[in-house]
């Protein structure tokens, strides 16, 4: 039983610590993009999925989203070759 309240003693600053600054980052910007956000503005209109749509419509981002994506395939074939190596 002693065991147990120290590594949850030990643990619970790492998950909150994750939680701070991985998890609950994420949700914050999934929920500002649901709105026409403005950091000076009184009121924030709510546009819903508007901004993601027109997020996967710019082909400048679908570009650098598959050059990123194209970029990470080929690191990771590299890993598998040099891991089997």
């Amino acid at each position: 039983m002693r065991n147990n309240r120290f590594v949850t003693a030990v643990l619970s600053p790492v998950f909150l610590f994750l939680f701070v600054f991985s998890v609950m980052p994420v949700f914050l910007g999934l929920g500002i993009s649901l709105f026409d956000y403005s950091p000076l503005a009184k009121t924030q209109p709510f546009v819903g999925l508007d901004n993601i749509i027109r997020l996967f419509s710019d082909k400048v981002f679908l570009i650098a989203l598959k050059n990123k994506d194209g970029k990470n395939l080929i690191e990771q074939i590299k890993e598998k070759i040099d891991a089997s190596k």
